[in-house]
């Protein structure tokens, strides 16, 4: 293991963490949980930005990929919030919302993925 790579993948990390708190508290009001689907969507087209990009490039070095893919991206987005949240909107009496959130977020999310690797490409 290379220490060096695995303290930048913790310092991503505590960024990714803090950056999704931050932008949850600016942006979830009400019931819906606007905030998760704004971080997973935005780190989707991040990470297809990221890896999309040729290797080699000067930038996207290992230690870049592993800092920012695994560390910020890894702790910026989140499955288990989406789930949790998706789960408590059907067990409120709100199946409707939970699954328009459910196909609204892997929706959002593939497109932020596959709009950011088509971005990177045609760098």
């Amino acid at each position: 293991m290379d220490w060096h790579v695995a303290a930048w993948v913790a310092t991503g990390s505590a960024g990714g963490g803090l950056a999704r708190w931050w932008i949850s508290e600016l942006l979830t009001r009400g019931d819906l949980p606007w905030g998760t689907l704004t971080v997973n969507v935005l780190g989707s087209f991040l990470l297809g930005l990221l890896l999309g990009t040729e290797p080699g490039t000067e930038w996207v070095t290992p230690a870049a990929t592993a800092a920012v893919g695994v560390g910020f991206l890894g702790s910026f987005t989140t499955m288990s919030t989406f789930s949790y949240e998706t789960v408590a909107l059907g067990s409120d009496g709100s199946l409707g919302w939970a699954i328009g959130y459910l196909a609204l977020t892997l929706v959002a999310c593939l497109a932020g993925a596959l709009i950011g690797r088509w971005g990177a490409q045609s760098i």
